[in-house]
């Protein structure tokens, strides 16, 4: 039986393999919960992998379109059993084939944890937003101003000289390498939404199954990302935008997310002047 560290990793890497084979992306980290929930429950004689498998809380079944039952085969309860059956004493000192395992789990963790949802007022390149509150802007959503010309004001804001047009195949509306954020300068990819778009802005919105957001975080120089929308944004999109963002960082990256909805983006506009009809004092 499974007892050791080394052992708990060997049956990781047949998981993963697994999902990859499948030709699934592993979202959510769920490799590595499937394989804490396998060794938490075979620990205590629960052997049916099809059960565990329900019982994991994840994002990665929605993430790959997929449903559980789609997910589970008998070969992958074979081959999990097999892992978990097959001896493997971890010694001390480590042998040359355990610490392959050590570097592995020592890379998983340090990269939990190295992404962070952030609000507009947290980029010092929109600072004067902290001197609008949001009460002065509640009527005037949502705003009837044109993602074009948001595009262009944001650049202006931002210090951007060089945009880009924006067509379907596009990874992003706008790219920066000049957005501050804690006084040092960040590249930043924006996915920006205008009055085009009817009603609350959700994942399925922007593009098929999300996928404008999964080509936004694919912006692979990009360290912060943010979609912007004139008006209400929905909680699926953001639960979609951090899971991306989430798996993006597994790459080693330290990442950052970001949604501005028409509130917040009424007051970028009126702290920086670009809607002159309702200029406020801006101290």
């Amino acid at each position: 039986m499974m007892s050791d560290f080394s052992a708990l990793i060997s049956l990781y890497n047949a998981i993963l393999n697994y999902v990859q084979q499948r030709g699934f992306q592993d979202y959510d980290d769920f490799s590595w919960k499937l394989t804490e929930k396998v060794s938490k429950e075979f620990s205590r004689g629960n052997f049916d992998v099809e059960k565990i498998i329900k019982k994991v809380s994840t994002r990665f079944f929605k993430m790959n379109n997929l449903k559980r039952e789609e997910f589970f085969s008998r070969n992958f309860a074979s081959l999990v059993l097999k892992k978990w059956n097959e001896p493997k004493a971890l010694k001390y000192p480590l042998r040359d084939e355990d610490k392959p395992a050590i570097v592995q789990l020592t890379r998983i963790q340090k990269q939990r944890g190295s992404y962070q949802q952030i609000s507009v007022d947290d980029i010092d390149s929109f600072k004067k937003i902290r001197n609008v509150p949001a009460e002065l802007v509640t009527k005037m959503v949502p705003l009837k101003v044109k993602e074009r010309q948001i595009n262009a004001w944001f650049a202006e804001i931002i210090g951007e000289p060089f945009t880009q047009k924006d067509w379907g195949g596009e990874l992003r509306d706008l790219y920066s390498n000049r957005v501050k954020l804690g006084d040092r300068r960040v590249p930043t990819a924006f996915l920006l939404k205008g009055p085009g778009v009817k009603g609350t802005l959700t994942a399925a919105k922007c593009g098929k199954n999300g996928d404008q957001i999964l080509r936004l975080v694919k912006a692979y120089s990009a360290r912060l990302f943010i979609v912007q929308f004139v008006g209400k944004i929905h909680t699926n999109l953001i639960e979609t935008l951090e899971a991306h963002v989430a798996y993006e960082s597994r790459k080693g990256k330290k990442l950052s997310y970001c949604v501005i909805d028409g509130v917040d983006t009424a007051r970028i506009l009126i702290a920086y002047n670009k809607m002159k009809d309702y200029q406020v004092p801006i101290s």
